[in-house]
């Protein structure tokens, strides 16, 4: 599966990054949350994990204007965040994003929700 991580920590990124390579997962890192649309069009990911609080645009700014992209139309978006309030839950739900997930992330739960939203042509 092709997955786009938007993370502007560096070691939480890369960390992310190589556990799911480690699972044989297509994975893009963008750090800067700008670069994010024109860097997932060559990538078309399947999966976009994006940090709620960006530097510059926050998840929810971000993920309104990947799915303003064509090219993404099938794209799933799962949030992550510290903050493990309700309410950042169900905003991130109103925002589009399939699910919320805290950090520290759960590895097991990771897996089990990116298995979810997998493409059937990939499950």
């Amino acid at each position: 599966m092709k997955i786009l991580i938007v993370e502007d920590d560096t070691d939480s990124g890369e960390a992310l990054m190589h556990l799911l390579l480690d699972f044989g997962h297509e994975v893009l890192l963008v750090m800067n949350p700008v670069q994010a649309p024109a860097a997932s069009l060559g990538f078309r990911p399947h999966v976009a994990i994006l940090d709620i609080g960006l530097p510059m645009i926050s998840g929810y700014e971000l993920i309104a204007q990947l799915r303003a992209l064509p090219a993404l139309g099938t794209c799933c978006y799962l949030s992550v965040s510290a903050d493990a309030d309700h309410e950042v839950a169900l905003q991130s739900e109103r925002a589009g994003f399939a699910r919320h997930l805290s950090k520290p992330l759960n590895v097991s739960h990771l897996l089990e929700e990116l298995a979810l939203l997998a493409p059937p042509e990939l499950s």
